[in-house]
């Protein structure tokens, strides 16, 4: 029985190192356009932390995920020009231009549970290109700099994007908690049993 109980603990664990989608927007289609640089704040649900942090957005011809450029995570909302964001930027928590089928990754970023972020890019978007916009994401709002100027947020619109992650170890999620406790138990119980044979 012991053997059982430790591969069933292996095998949460196991499960519980694969990368977790943590927030998305994607309703399918497009509302809109935008062909700027462009930026959604995001809020992250329970659970985490995260790392390994991968974000996207969804380009306007083909819906595949999409990433050109560089990305910003901050902390708090920017409404500066496009060109000025940098590791000085109030609320800077991470950069990257590194990009693996259409998504930026962040190597050295951890996202927190319950916190609102904004991911903005640092170019615009090539041209003829643009990223689909829709309605309806509660936890945040597009931001965009209409091809020029400041970043300025819009209420009513938000980037279609994906943003993935993994559980940080030693944070292990509300399953693997849930095994390890019933693991725990059913030890307990076998060990009662062969106490009371030995007796």
């Amino acid at each position: 029985m012991n053997k059982l109980i430790f591969t069933a603990l292996l095998l949460g664990s196991a499960l519980s190192a694969a990368a977790d989608p943590i927030a998305s927007f994607n309703p399918g289609g497009p509302n809109g356009v935008f062909g700027a640089a462009v930026g959604e704040s995001v809020t992250t649900p329970d659970g985490g932390p995260w790392d390994n942090i991968s974000f996207n957005y969804f380009d306007d011809i083909t819906y595949n995920p999409y990433a050109a450029g560089g990305l910003y995570v901050l902390t708090q909302a920017y409404t500066g020009a496009t060109g000025d964001l940098s590791s000085s930027t109030d609320g800077y928590l991470g950069f990257t231009n590194t990009i693996d089928n259409g998504s930026w990754i962040f190597s050295d970023v951890t996202l927190n549970p319950d916190t609102q972020y904004f991911f903005y890019m640092d170019a615009d978007t090539p041209q003829g290109t643009g990223v689909l916009v829709g309605s309806g994401y509660a936890g945040g709002i597009a931001w965009g700099n209409g091809g020029s100027g400041d970043y300025t947020g819009v209420s009513s619109a938000d980037i279609q994007f994906s943003l993935s992650g993994d559980v940080v170890s030693g944070a292990p999620e509300p399953g693997t908690l849930a095994l390890a406790f019933g693991a725990a138990g059913l030890f307990a119980v076998l060990r009662r049993k062969t106490a009371a044979n030995v007796i």
